[in-house]
């Protein structure tokens, strides 16, 4: 069971959704432990949102027809409460990956861009930057813009944490994006003409 204050969690949430390195130096010397269980936290509330809204075909971020064929792919044809619930398990696996993926891949960037933090510093920057998308990620229509928000939030994080400037620290960033966009389009493509050649 985690122990959550609630208080502490209402007070980093509102820290990190302005436009500030407020936040992050109040957390510059937190325990990793702490960061885990505001993760933890959002993790769980925004999954069980995801899951509800994209059950229902809400989430406009998708045509309706392509989140069915993805649940049907998934989940086979599953419908109702129980849908929701392996929506839910999906998401929460997807944010906790996410976290260790994007942490490492980002902790290489800003390396290599002249960062002085460890990869703890980086795992925070990415655990607060998220918290736009915790907040509004799952909304229809203004969910997009919650990854806008949280790069300018990330940006004060690691500038702050690392001790960069906010170019540098933007160079990170959008380089690491790009790079891995580029990774994963690839090896998308390579499946689906792998897929497509096996079934000619």
């Amino acid at each position: 069971m985690i122990d959550v204050d609630i208080e502490e969690f209402i007070r980093k949430t509102k820290n990190f959704l302005v436009f500030s390195s407020t936040g992050f130096k109040e957390i510059e010397n937190e325990w990793l432990g702490n960061s885990m269980k505001y993760f933890i936290s959002w993790a769980v509330i925004s999954s069980i949102l995801y899951g509800i809204v994209f059950s229902q075909g809400w989430n406009y971020s998708f045509p309706s027809n392509v989140m069915k064929k993805f649940e049907h792919f998934m989940f086979g044809s599953v419908e109702g409460v129980t849908l929701i619930i392996l929506l839910i398990l999906l998401f929460f696996s997807l944010s906790i990956i996410f976290l260790l993926i994007n942490s490492l891949w980002l902790h290489i960037w800003i390396k290599l861009m002249g960062g002085k933090g460890d990869l703890e510093d980086t795992i925070n920057v990415v655990i607060y930057g998220g918290t736009p998308s915790y907040v509004l990620g799952w909304v229809p229509f203004v969910g997009s813009v919650s990854g806008i928000w949280g790069f300018i939030i990330s940006l004060f994080g690691i500038k702050e944490l690392h001790d960069m400037s906010y170019k540098r620290a933007a160079a990170a960033v959008i380089l690491s994006s790009i790079v891995l966009a580029i990774i994963i389009s690839a090896l998308v493509s390579f499946f689906i003409f792998s897929y497509a050649f096996s079934q000619s």
